[in-house]
């Protein structure tokens, strides 16, 4: 539990993306609320639009899917902050382990090596 906290706090622990997960879910009750109050409104309700039930079905379906792509574009930042996270921790492991790394850059991408230091 200390440790929990002391990742919260130092901001290696993130509450972003499961709050997101919680705002996706709120968001996909909220468009179904919207879709069933424009399916079934009378005309010049509020929430009446032109069209019929096939357009309301078609928009109901496009704002899931915007919302989706849109949530899914927040979540990858942050698994890509865990994934660097993950791989700073392997780092750290290896560098305790007596291993060194060489980082080669030929412009066509990094090629690492890693060789076993002699002081270990």
């Amino acid at each position: 539990m200390v440790d929990f906290i002391k990742r919260f706090l130092t901001f290696r622990r993130m509450i972003s993306p499961g709050l997101l997960q919680i705002l996706y879910w709120l968001s996909l009750l909220g468009w179904l609320w919207f879709g069933i109050a424009t399916l079934f409104a009378d005309e010049g309700s509020f929430y009446y639009l032109e069209g019929g039930p096939v357009l309301h079905i078609f928009t109901f379906v496009v704002l899931l899917l915007i919302t989706r792509v849109v949530f899914e574009y927040a979540i990858i930042f942050f698994s890509t902050h865990r994934e660097v996270a993950g791989a700073r921790h392997i780092l750290k492991q290896i560098a305790v382990e007596g291993y060194s790394i060489k980082i080669v850059d030929d412009g066509e991408g990094c090629d690492g090596d890693m060789e076993r230091r002699d002081d270990a």
